[in-house]
């Protein structure tokens, strides 16, 4: 495996270790590690075989092809969520003591690259993420004033809804630079666009930017297609 994958597999799975001891936190949090996938279906193989040993028991895991992505050369999204910081902990730990895991790493041998890694917590959430959902768009943004924007983005959910699902999440690690991402997915890339016309064309979200226009600058606009979803 390339040295860089392994130490941003590796980073993601200890990034929170030694710094959350004894804190409860029931924010959901999310570790995000952008791939450069030379075979996908080797690595989706691989994958496979490391949830059926045990090793991602209780875990939640969904990888991404990257259909037009601005912001790293990577082709995949490998998104692993949590319940919060000593779910993250617990499992971590798990996945790393399991042969499971090295089985994979040597697996995945010469078919990815790390491009990136982030973690991210969750600040507001409407709608659940289904396995139905195959289409996902993330608005990565910098925010100057976060109680501000939270308040204004939760007004414009309740009023337009969301195609699916819609989340704000505050950027913790390795986002470089940028502060939150409004995370959304959607049954279809046709589901999710007809829901964007709507919304980009409505007064809400014109009201919406006259609120936050002068506290916000999005980076980047992304939008992904499932490849596959694993939950045990």
């Amino acid at each position: 495996m390339p040295v860089q994958l392994r130490r941003i597999l590796i980073a993601c799975g200890a990034a929170l270790m030694g710094t959350t001891s004894g804190v409860v936190q029931a924010a959901p949090v999310e570790a995000v590690i952008g791939l450069d996938v030379d075979n996908s279906r080797a690595f989706v193989s691989a994958m496979d075989a490391m949830f059926e040993s045990g090793a991602m028991d209780g875990y939640d895991l969904t990888i991404w092809a990257n259909a037009f992505d601005g912001t790293n050369p990577a082709t995949h999204t490998l998104v692993a969520s949590f319940d919060g910081y000593e779910s993250y902990d617990r499992l971590t730990r798990q996945r790393l003591d399991h042969s499971g895991w090295l089985e994979f790493l040597q697996a995945i041998e010469g078919t990815s690259t790390g491009t990136s890694s982030l973690m991210a917590v969750e600040a507001f959430k409407a709608g659940e993420i289904a396995d139905s959902h195959r289409s996902g768009v993330a608005f990565i943004m910098t925010v100057r004033d976060p109680a501000k924007y939270a308040a204004e983005f939760s007004k414009l959910t309740r009023a337009q809804g969301h195609p699916g699902s819609i989340r704000l999440m505050q950027l913790r690690y390795g986002s470089m630079g940028a502060t939150h991402a409004v995370v959304m997915t959607a049954p279809s890339s046709a589901a999710m666009n007809e829901y964007l016309d709507k919304l980009l064309a409505s007064e809400d979200y014109a009201d919406f930017v006259d609120e936050v226009g002068d506290i916000r600058t999005i980076n980047t606009v992304n939008n992904y297609a499932l490849v596959k979803r694993w939950r045990k």
